[in-house]
């Protein structure tokens, strides 16, 4: 009877151990695998295009389809698939498109850019939907451009008439004194931190949504401190289809001992005024400050910034509320910013 019940229980206790064995292909590998499942290359492309290019190129493929609609009388079936015309009666069209189409508020020429603008777009949909216009074709559309482009010059056109005043080293200084620069107020601070970024290399307001406080930093050479460009993302004219396209020389900014206009005590008051959980290489830059008036003084033992980010709507508007704010005439751009910064330090 023992004898039975010895053998019952090592029976049972095989084969409780049995069911605890793992299967090997069941078990995770140790290390992380070297490819990960391929994406669409179609997403791809469609994730590297730029946002606001997209945008322009669809209001230039509207202004084609009106054009379709009210001068040629074509449905809005045929309109939809313009890129399935015939490739000489679409150089056509394209040709009585672009010499036809004025401004909408004057009725006055565009200018040589926008007509050149649009024949890109153009092409640039006709690729995404493999479509292309032979050679013969579109050298007769370059060539017609390249006439138009010459009789708007002779009109006096081509000139950028849009184009920003350079900012002066006295506008600078107007800044400074309107209050509107300086360490005295989270709003100042930001905007002082905004132009430096700018002279180092960011342009417009996407690419100061997307720098981080790792892309600035400060270095020491020969018992000078610098503030200098630590890492470059996408730009608009180095965007990373061309490795070869890489930044020649880092920019940089030399300190000012006992100056409110020195960048490297700008930026160092900069992150001492920010969240503890905002200091980090790959946070936000921008955020949101507390105070909205650049003019008024603001308690030095307080945190100036929130926990938030800045709104890309928000970083666009900061050198307009800039400009408002100071008793400057006109508006300004980064690259006049950068062409202002770049003479100071050469002389």
């Amino acid at each position: 009877m023992k004898f039975v019940l010895l053998q019952f229980i090592l029976v049972t206790v095989s084969v409780s151990l049995d069911s605890f064995k793992l299967d090997p292909m069941s078990v995770a590998p140790s290390k992380k695998l070297r490819f990960q499942p391929p994406r669409a290359p179609s997403s791809i492309v469609q994730s590297a295009k730029s946002p606001a290019t997209c945008k322009l190129q669809n209001g230039h493929v509207n202004y084609f389809k009106q054009f379709l609609r009210d001068i040629k009388g074509w449905d809005a079936s045929k309109t939809t698939y313009w890129f399935s015309t015939d490739s000489k009666d679409l150089a056509s069209l394209l040709i009585e498109f672009l010499t036809g189409i004025k401004r909408q508020d004057d009725g006055s020429d565009l200018q040589p850019g926008s007509l050149w603008g649009m024949f890109n777009s153009f092409k640039r949909v006709l690729k995404d939907n493999e479509r292309s216009l032979p050679k013969e074709e579109c050298d007769k559309v370059v060539d017609v451009l390249k006439a138009q482009s010459k009789l708007l010059k002779k009109a006096g056109g081509g000139n950028l008439p849009n184009k920003a005043d350079e900012i002066t080293v006295q506008e600078l200084d107007q800044l400074y004194e309107d209050k509107v620069l300086g360490l005295h107020n989270p709003r100042a601070l930001q905007n002082a931190v905004v132009l430096v970024a700018m002279f180092l290399g960011f342009r417009g307001r996407t690419e100061l949504y997307n720098c981080c406080v790792g892309d600035l930093k400060i270095i020491t050479h020969e018992g000078t401190r610098f503030l200098t460009l630590n890492k470059e993302r996408v730009t608009k004219t180095r965007n990373g289809s061309n490795p070869r396209e890489t930044r020649h020389g880092i920019p940089k900014l030399s300190e000012l001992p006992n100056s409110p206009k020195c960048p490297v005590g700008t930026f160092s008051k900069f992150l001492k005024k920010r969240s503890p959980l905002f200091i980090n290489p790959d946070t936000p830059l921008l955020l949101k400050p507390l105070a909205q008036d650049p003019k008024i003084q603001f308690n030095e033992g307080s945190s100036w910034f929130g926990n938030c980010r800045m709104g890309i709507n928000e970083v666009g508007k900061v050198i307009p509320r800039m400009v408002s704010s100071s008793k400057l005439p006109t508006a300004y751009i980064s690259r006049n910013n950068r062409q202002l910064e770049s003479r100071k330090m050469s002389s």
